[in-house]
């Protein structure tokens, strides 16, 4: 048996190349990999706690600034009865829209804030007009199954009607097949045609069990209400990534606060624009999300896991990118504003700036409201969201529904945001709103 050659190889000599290749690939690979970790990283300004193996970011520094694009608007509401309300009154309109009838045939004729559970809700008494009134009671039938499906319509007259969202009455219908016409006053008058009211139908009330009524107390009549009765406030969050929707908003008649990200791809433009057009700027403060890390509140959040130091320092470094704010209001925080230390460290860094807290109410046991409150700071709280449903003629309902709240509590706050459908909602209402009611800055209402 010959002895082995010691200078040939033990492999074949095309397994070498092959090994450098397949190398080469993993390290391309693995540089890829971590090129995206620190891009998501940034975006999230996250970096890992291994106690928790939730993502905290990092206290100190300006990091990237939001991409508008990747973020949702808002995080998902722990409402379902309010979101079914709202999927309710979509479900309305899309019915008059069948019959070929103008949104305007609906008209808002009162609006409850009611609580079932631990839930609070918008129960309405509505009137809708312009056609037979058996065609309209099947073509809202018809919708409800198409866009309420945890909704059920019970019928208590030939023109009074329940609806009721997961068995909770939230809508009184009084149906009318035509219009009555406007009376004159010299008040100023909307626009809105008003159906002929059915005072021989009265609806009845609801049982205790399905929603808890406030007091009773009259609904003052929009018609005949003195101008400036009540006060309306409107927000619009999100600010700070378009400079053209900035421009939209300061072209309307009337006051919109800007709550503008903090480090937003055009912060400081945008805060220029709406100083320049007089309106009230709030710093838009990112709070950590029930949902987080797959929601994802951007650049600059506040997270419950960090310590009163650093939520001060984010927040203190937040300020500094909006000098123009005089107030702040929360983006997401649905877990943050439950947790009281967090928020008391937070409230401690907004009152050495002397800023007001609007609770954006992102989730029903926010604390934020009560301990700016308790803290003895100008504090308040949104009363409705105008934009969950992106559809024009739903947005201005929600701005009807703010208009009715303003007048039968003296003011209330709507808070909505810079998508198209919103700009020309407001837009749209600016030549229809009702004037009894007086558009007003957040800080100019009674703090509550």
């Amino acid at each position: 048996m010959s002895e082995p050659d010691p200078n040939r190889s033990p492999v074949p000599r095309w397994v070498l190349p092959v090994m450098g290749a397949v190398c080469c690939l993993v390290l391309v690979v693995a540089l890829g990999l971590g090129l995206q970790s620190l891009r998501n990283g940034g975006l999230l300004g996250a970096e890992t706690n291994a106690t928790t193996e939730r993502s905290v970011p990092p206290p100190n520094g300006i990091r990237e600034r939001v991409d508008a694009s990747s973020l949702p608007y808002e995080e998902s509401l722990d409402a379902p009865l309010e979101e079914g309300v709202k999927k309710v009154d979509y479900a309305l309109l899309q019915a008059m829209g069948s019959l070929a009838l103008d949104p305007s045939a609906i008209r808002l004729d009162d609006v409850e804030l009611r609580r079932e559970g631990d839930q609070e809700y918008h129960f309405q008494r509505m009137r809708l007009a312009g056609a037979d009134t058996q065609q309209l009671a099947e073509a809202i039938a018809a919708s409800l199954t198409t866009w309420a499906g945890n909704a059920t319509m019970s019928r208590v007259s030939n023109t009074s009607y329940i609806i009721s969202v997961n068995g909770v009455r939230t809508h009184e219908l009084a149906l009318a097949p035509a219009y009555a016409p406007q009376p004159d006053h010299d008040q100023p008058q909307q626009t809105v045609p008003v159906p002929q009211p059915q005072p021989d139908q009265p609806v009845p009330a609801p049982a205790p069990e399905q929603g808890t009524p406030p007091a009773t107390r009259p609904v003052p009549d929009p018609h005949l209400t003195p101008a400036g009765s009540g006060r309306l406030a409107i927000v619009i969050d999100d600010l700070g990534e378009s400079v053209h929707a900035a421009r939209k908003l300061i072209a309307l008649s009337y006051p919109v606060t800007f709550a503008i990200w903090p480090r937003a791809s055009h912060t400081h433009e945008v805060a220029q624009i709406g100083t320049q057009g007089g309106e009230e700027i709030i710093v838009h403060q990112p709070m950590e999300p029930e949902g987080y890390p797959e929601v994802r509140p951007g650049p600059g959040t506040v997270f419950v896991q960090m310590t009163p130091d650093q939520i001060r320092t984010i927040i203190s470094e937040n300020l500094k990118q909006v000098p123009e704010a005089i107030g702040i209001n929360n983006h997401m925080g649905s877990r943050f504003t439950q947790n009281r230390t967090a928020v008391r460290a937070a409230l401690k860094e907004l009152q050495e700036h002397n800023l007001f807290v609007l609770d954006s109410w992102t989730i029903s046991k926010s604390t934020l409201y009560e301990e700016a409150r308790n803290a003895g700071m100008t504090a308040y709280k949104r009363s409705v969201f105008i934009d969950n449903i992106r559809d024009v003629p739903s947005i201005i309902h929600q701005l009807e529904k703010a208009e009715r709240i303003a007048l039968a509590n003296g003011q209330a706050i709507a808070i909505g945001h810079p998508m198209p459908e919103t700009l020309a909602a407001l837009k749209e209402w600016e030549t229809r709103r009702n004037q009894a009611v007086q558009m007003v800055t957040v800080h100019s209402l009674r703090a509550e």
